[in-house]
């Protein structure tokens, strides 16, 4: 290129010289494609970690449940709002283990301040599936019992389970073992 000339003049402007700069920063820049896909991974492992958290939490809050269950203590107090002063066997229970455990504390704190998008685990209707969960395991375990024991007694014992809880999974297993008289 001959000096003073157009193309000359222009490679040396300022603007010219910006643009430069800009492209060279662009060809060692990480391309766009690349930088979603890491972005992407960090996310993902992000939510991996986090649910690893709630599932540990989760754990913790089924440790207190099932310990309230055989000491037969009640979960829930008769009013849990913000302002009541007895929330109940459960709640006080888990903020106590949360003061001392890091996973449920993190665990509560994070529900607290994002009530609408992470679960708690410790609202009524948490509590009263966690019940009905151990419930069903705790039915489970007599009719196992009452399968291997194999007497009249334990047939009637089941029956008697059946009327007080009202329970169709404990109806049939009586039914399909059959009579043993």
């Amino acid at each position: 290129l001959e000096s003073g000339r157009v193309f000359d003049k222009h490679s040396k402007s300022s603007e010219h010289q910006t643009n430069l700069e800009k492209w060279q920063a662009y060809l060692i820049q990480t391309p766009v494609d690349v930088q979603l896909s890491f972005e992407r991974k960090r996310q993902v492992e992000l939510r991996s970690a986090e649910r690893q958290q709630r599932y540990e939490a989760l754990g913790i809050l089924f440790d207190i449940m099932n310990t309230l269950a055989h000491l037969h203590l009640p979960f829930r107090g008769h009013d849990e709002g913000s302002c009541s002063s007895n929330k109940g066997v459960f709640l006080k229970i888990t903020n106590l283990v949360g003061r001392w455990n890091k996973e449920l504390s993190t665990h509560l704190r994070k529900a607290k301040s994002n009530s609408n998008g992470y679960p708690s685990y410790t609202s009524a209707t948490s509590q009263n599936e966690m019940i009905h969960g151990i419930a069903e395991l705790l039915q489970k375990s007599i009719i196992d019992e009452i399968r291997r024991q194999n007497t009249l007694l334990f047939q009637w014992m089941l029956l008697l389970i059946y009327r007080r809880m009202n329970s169709f999974l404990l109806f049939s297993a009586l039914y399909r073992r059959g009579r043993s008289c």
